[in-house]
């Protein structure tokens, strides 16, 4: 069976089998552990990581807007949200630590640094009434080893705009860097 099309970005949806559309934490972080098993298997020695999760409350995740008559926005059907038996509904479930300790645990990762990803223009989470609202993301590094190569390490929490990335990079002529920081950032 050919998969769906995203008419906008032209992403190949095959079922949904896809990482993300788990029902439980557990079988997302287990998929996760499963794709960092292969990243260490190709990594080398000196190898780095970068992980970038958002987290998710227990019950919620159902998706609001603009859906037709069938249920449908885009070709795809509203997400429900997932309600994991193992958490307390509206329950912040932690997912972002959670993949980062079972990576370093049960892959083998060393847990070097969580970079806290300032969004000063953060989508603001429709509906949710009962809690402040979220503005940041956690950027996980993760080596191979103890012994890993990285550029100015030191500067990579200074950054807040694309901006000042490339004005570093200007001054330091590190083309790397620049894109590493362009990932981080999202710009």
């Amino acid at each position: 069976m050919a998969g769906k099309v995203c008419p906008h970005c032209g992403a190949v949806r095959e079922g949904d089998s896809q990482i993300g559309g788990e029902a439980r934490a557990i079988d997302f972080i287990n998929a996760m552990v499963d794709v960092g098993m292969e990243l260490w298997r190709v990594l080398k020695p000196g190898g780095t990581y970068w992980l970038n999760l958002g987290d998710s409350y227990n019950g919620s995740g159902g998706a609001g807007g603009d859906y037709n008559s069938n249920g449908k926005r885009s070709g795809q059907a509203r997400f429900q949200g997932a309600n994991d038996n193992a958490y307390k509904p509206k329950d912040l479930v932690g997912i972002p630590w959670m993949t980062a300790m079972a990576l370093r645990d049960r892959v083998g990762f060393w847990l070097r640094r969580d970079i806290v990803w300032e969004k000063p223009d953060a989508f603001v989470e429709g509906g949710a009434r009962d809690r402040p609202m979220t503005s940041h993301e956690y950027v996980f590094m993760l080596t191979k080893g103890n012994k890993y190569y990285i550029a100015n390490v030191s500067s990579i929490e200074v950054f807040k705009t694309l901006d000042e990335a490339k004005q570093f990079c200007q001054d330091h002529y590190n083309k790397l860097f620049y894109e590493m920081i362009s990932e981080i950032i999202g710009e």
